[in-house]
């Protein structure tokens, strides 16, 4: 049995909801091999709930979010397995497990054809009744996805108004193409890039159809997360500007879904994703803050529990389990509509300032960064320069309306880019994930090219008695205080949004 073999069986427990099963398999194909921490992980957060629900400790609704956020993990970290089993020594260890597992272990017997039979794991027995027919490709993938959001986007741009008067260009392939394109340069910096690799997935003949069912699926799904995404850290890196000039008080549904965040273990599903962009909505509407969408309250309904968005969130993670590519597209066209105002909006990375002021002169400063996102005029993630008189922190992120950053949301530290901060060519924008499951310093990361996770570790490097100039000019050490920077900021805000006052680094 080969490992996609292996992997596409565990899938279709998770699909079942068989989760005790799926993490026993993967401890079988993990067994000699390094990665099987994740699934001891993942398998003793499971046990933890089955036993607070037969205690009664935790309402059907808590066992549920997790059971759910469980499966997002464990098939988020099946596609990281997929995509690192490409490389020798992976691939090596991988069949070796298998084989071991398969052919030598006592305590596993799996007849020649895994489909149809019986997985026996020492005294359980795992029975495969035949897998669920999976819906077949439509044959007109992303038209539905490319009309819905020209039609939304009509508000917004003159062009798109002009193209929605007429949808004959979905049937003439080059014509959609170029519709296409149009879409995704306006859209904000790397939703659009998500969204090219979909339509490409999504049109590419030459793809096996198993393996384009899987990648346009994982696809859809990520394109609405990372939607959710930066609206919710928009909002959260807003609301932690506001609470530092005077703090703010929340109510205890507030509380909670806001500390869920920042001490979550396992990635948010699109459902918990849909909560937290409603909390923080409600949060700026009560204090009367100013939102730093200016479009937003356009959506307010939409925020409801229960409201078509919240159902179409739920539809899709179930599409997406299902292998329904049909219906994955069909409710990412229902999602990102009430997210189009994001083509208003552009993103940059502010990777360097230099500074410069001749005597008498005026202080200039150049700013080194890359605009995010599709542009037609340079090549993708190009560096380029600007003078100007005002300076502007660095690194980060930003988020900004019409064409100058200087009045931009900082993403940082929910938002990143790894390269700015490690001094590399180019962006390698990062979106927060969620915390390590051992250790509370240590922070993963997604990065948006390849959906791989990166670890980002607290080492402490500034401490009391450094000499912070000569720190600063040890090119490594300045990288380690960039990426403790990063965990620095998230728990100060995480500290001034919740309101607490003990610093979270004081015993370690």
């Amino acid at each position: 049995m080969t490992t996609t073999q292996f992997i596409q069986k565990i899938r279709d427990l998770i699909a079942q909801d068989e989760l005790e099963s799926a993490l026993s398999q993967l401890r079988i194909l993990l067994e000699n091999s390094p990665n099987l921490d994740e699934a001891i992980h993942q398998s003793g957060r499971f046990q933890a709930i089955r036993k607070q629900i037969r205690q009664g400790t935790i309402s059907h609704a808590d066992a549920t979010l997790t059971r759910n956020q469980i499966s997002a993990g464990l098939l988020d970290f099946l596609r990281e397995i997929e995509t690192q089993a490409e490389s020798p020594e992976l691939k090596t260890e991988l069949t070796k497990a298998i084989s071991i597992t398969i052919t030598n272990s006592e305590n596993v017997v799996v007849s020649s054809q895994i489909t149809g039979q019986n997985v026996h794991i020492g005294n359980i027995v795992y029975q495969n009744a035949p897998s669920a027919p999976v819906p077949s490709l439509p044959p007109d993938l992303n038209q539905k996805l490319t009309r819905s959001l020209v039609e939304a986007m009509s508000t917004y741009n003159p062009k798109a108004q002009k193209l929605s008067s007429d949808f004959a260009w979905l049937q003439h392939p080059e014509n959609r193409r170029k519709v296409q394109q149009f879409v995704f340069q306006n859209f904000v910096g790397e939703i659009g890039k998500q969204l090219r690799k979909l339509v490409n997935i999504g049109d590419n003949e030459q793809m096996e159809p198993a393996k384009k069912q899987r990648h346009y699926a994982d696809k859809c799904l990520d394109i609405a997360k990372r939607s959710f995404e930066l609206l919710n850290y928009t909002l959260l890196s807003s609301w932690w500007d506001v609470v530092k000039i005077a703090p703010r008080s929340l109510d205890v549904e507030q509380e909670k879904t806001l500390r869920d965040f920042f001490e979550k273990h396992l990635e948010h599903d699109l459902v918990a994703q849909f909560k937290l962009l409603a909390t923080l909505y409600q949060l700026f509407e009560q204090q009367e803050a100013k939102f730093p969408f200016e479009e937003l309250p356009k959506i307010q309904t939409a925020l409801h529990a229960g409201s078509p968005l919240e159902k179409a969130c739920t539809q899709l993670e179930s599409a997406v389990k299902a292998l329904d590519c049909g219906q994955c597209e069909e409710q990412l066209a229902a999602i990102l509509p009430h997210f189009v105002f994001l083509t208003q909006y552009r993103m940059a990375s502010i990777k360097k300032i230099g500074y410069r002021q001749i005597r008498n002169g005026q202080p200039e400063y150049l700013h080194r960064y890359v605009a995010l996102g599709i542009d037609v005029k340079y090549s993708e993630d190009a560096e380029k320069g600007r003078w100007i008189t005002l300076a502007e922190q660095t690194p980060a992120v930003l988020l900004y309306r019409g064409e100058d950053y200087k009045n931009g949301h900082n993403l940082f530290p929910f938002v990143i880019d790894y390269n700015a901060l490690t001094f590399e060519h180019g962006a390698k924008i990062c979106f927060f994930s969620a915390k390590d499951l051992n250790d509370d310093r240590i922070l993963e990361y997604r990065f948006l090219g390849d959906n791989s996770l990166i670890r980002i570790e607290r080492e402490g490097v500034h401490k009391p008695e450094t000499k912070l100039d000569e720190l600063m000019m040890n090119p490594e050490e300045l990288k380690a205080l960039n990426l403790d920077c990063v965990i620095d900021a998230f728990h100060d805000a995480r500290r001034a949004i919740l309101g607490e006052t003990d610093n979270f680094f004081d015993d370690l």
